[in-house]
C-alpha cells in the first residue's frame, strides 16, 4: 500500500542516519545505549494495546518511529501526527502489521483517516478511534477485521445479509455424502434438462431420505422474527414457529415444490449478524445434551479422551471454559494442517489420523474436543459472504453463544459470517440448490 511503502521508506532513511551516526565516534555507542534504554518504557506503552488482542496471537517485534518520521508522515497526509508505532504479530501462523498513528487531535485524525481511505485497496485496512488512526497490513481478511474489532473499531455495529435460495429438506442422510448432493443438485439446477445430472441426483439421493420441514437460525426479538420467506406453494405450509432457542422450523403437511420428486422450496431470509459478539437467548439452552456423544460426534471415544488430556493437562481443572476453548483450539492449530478435498467431511476420528481437513472436518474434531471437556458446543451451517458454503461452531459459555470457526485461532467471528442452519447432533437439515444469492443491505 502507498501509506505503507511511505512509512517504510521512512524508516529505511531513519536507518541510513543511525548508520551515519554510528560512524561518528566512540561516544555514539553509549548515546545509542542511553537512547534504547530511554525507549523501552516508550515500547511497554505502545499505541496498540497486545492484551485486547486474541490470546493466541503473539507480538515479534514492536517499533516506535523517530519524530523526523512522524513530521514525515504529517506532510505526507495532510494531519499533524505525534507518534507513529508499528507492531508485527504472529496472528495464528499469518503475519500482521499494525501501524499507529496518534494524531494532535481528532480533526487531523479524521484528515489522515480520510487521505488514507483515499489510498488504494484501503477499505478494510484502515480505521480512525478519537485521535487515533490504526493501518492494518494483512494477506487474510477475517485477521483484520479481528484485529479493528479488539482495538475498539466497528464495535456494536450489525450487518444485514439478503439471502434468496432453494433448499431440499433432508430428514436424513450419509452425511460424508453431504457435499456431494450439493453439487450434483447445483449442477442439475444449471442444467434442468440433463439427464445425466438428474441421473446423479438420482444415485446420491439414495443416501438420503427428503422430508418435508425446514429449520432454520433466526434471531427472534421478543418472539418475533421478520424479513422471511419459505414458499411451500400450499397454505399447509405457511406457518413459522420457534422449535428452541434460535431456531424456527416451518413444515409442510403436503406435496412441497420438487423436482422429479426431490423438494425445491423458494426460501428468502433476512440475516443479522453482530460481528465478534456472543448471542444471548431470551431463555438459555439446555446444556447437558450438548455434551454428549452422537454418532458424528464420539465423545468418550479414547482418540477424543487422549486429545483433551493433550490439550488441557491436569491442571486445566482450575480453567475457565473460554480458557478451555482457546487451549482446545490452540491444540487443534498444533495437530491438523487445512487441505484435502473441498466439502470434506471425514469424521473426527479419521481426521486427527489424516491430520488434515476442511472446514467441516474442522468443526468435528472441536465440537468432539469441547462436548468431552464438558463445553456445550454444537454445528453451524451457513456461507461465508463472498466466498462459498462454511461451516463453524458455537460453544455456551456460561450466559452466552461464541460462535468460533475452527479454523482460525479466536472467539467471535465477523459480519462474513452468515449462519443459516445449527445442528445439535451433527446432522443437516437441508441440501442447497446451488448457492444462495446474497446481498449486503445498505
Amino acid at each position: 500500500m502507498a501509506c505503507h511503502l511511505f512509512i517504510r521508506n521512512c524508516l529505511r532513511e531513519a536507518a541510513t542516519c543511525r548508520t551515519r551516526t554510528l560512524n561518528l565516534g566512540p561516544w555514539t555507542w553509549l548515546l545509542t545505549f542511553l537512547l534504547l534504554l530511554s525507549a523501552a518504557p516508550c515500547l511497554a506503552q505502545s499505541l496498540v494495546d497486545a492484551k485486547a488482542l486474541p490470546p493466541l496471537w503473539k507480538v515479534t517485534r514492536r517499533l516506535t518511529l523517530p519524530q523526523q518520521t512522524a513530521a514525515a508522515i504529517s506532510r505526507k497526509l495532510g494531519g499533524a501526527v505525534t507518534r507513529v508505532d508499528n507492531v508485527f504479530l504472529d496472528a495464528g501462523g499469518v503475519r500482521l502489521q499494525v501501524n499507529a498513528v496518534a494524531c494532535a487531535s481528532e480533526a487531523d485524525a479524521a484528515r489522515v483517516h480520510r487521505n488514507l481511505l483515499d489510498l488504494p485497496k484501503a477499505l478494510h485496512t484502515v480505521g480512525r478511534k478519537e485521535a487515533l488512526v490504526y493501518e492494518f497490513l494483512c494477506s487474510a481478511r477475517q485477521v483484520i477485521l479481528k484485529a479493528r474489532h479488539c482495538l475498539g473499531l466497528d464495535q456494536g455495529r450489525v450487518v444485514r445479509w439478503k439471502v434468496e435460495t432453494h433448499l431440499a429438506p433432508l430428514k436424513s442422510g450419509r452425511w460424508a455424502r453431504w457435499n456431494d448432493l450439493y453439487l450434483a443438485l447445483w449442477a442439475w439446477d444449471r442444467k434442468p434438462d440433463d439427464a445425466g445430472a438428474a441421473s446423479k441426483v438420482e444415485a446420491l439421493a439414495t443416501d438420503f431420505t427428503f422430508g418435508k420441514k425446514v429449520r432454520l437460525v433466526l434471531r427472534a426479538h421478543k418472539g418475533n422474527v421478520t424479513g422471511v420467506s419459505i414458499d411451500w406453494g400450499t397454505k399447509s405450509g405457511a406457518l413459522l414457529k420457534q422449535a428452541s432457542g434460535d431456531q424456527w422450523v416451518s413444515s409442510c403437511t403436503g406435496t412441497p415444490p420438487n423436482r422429479n420428486g426431490v423438494p425445491r422450496i423458494p426460501v428468502t431470509l433476512t440475516v443479522p449478524v453482530a460481528p465478534f459478539s456472543p448471542w444471548k437467548p431470551e431463555t438459555g439452552p439446555d446444556i447437558l445434551p450438548l455434551t454428549w456423544p452422537t454418532p458424528c460426534w464420539p465423545v468418550g471415544d479414547l482418540k477424543a479422551r487422549k486429545a483433551v488430556l493433550e490439550a488441557l493437562p491436569l491442571q486445566a481443572k482450575k480453567l475457565t471454559p473460554r480458557e478451555k476453548a482457546l487451549r482446545i483450539l490452540a491444540w487443534l492449530r498444533s495437530r491438523l494442517r487445512y487441505g484435502g478435498p473441498v466439502g470434506s467431511r471425514q469424521g473426527p476420528v479419521k481426521a486427527l489420523a489424516a491430520g488434515q481437513g476442511r472446514c467441516w472436518d474442522y468443526t468435528d474434531v472441536f465440537v468432539t474436543l469441547c462436548r468431552q471437556a464438558g463445553i456445550p458446543a454444537r454445528q453451524v451451517a451457513g456461507w461465508l459472504a463472498g466466498t462459498s458454503g462454511h461451516i463453524w461452531a458455537q460453544v455456551w459459555l456460561g450466559s452466552a453463544w461464541f460462535d468460533v470457526d475452527p479454523t482460525c485461532t479466536w472467539l467471535g467471528v465477523s459480519e462474513d459470517y452468515i449462519p443459516l442452519a445449527l445442528s445439535e447432533d451433527g446432522s443437516m437439515d437441508f441440501a442447497y440448490w446451488g448457492p444462495p444469492k446474497i446481498a449486503r443491505i445498505k
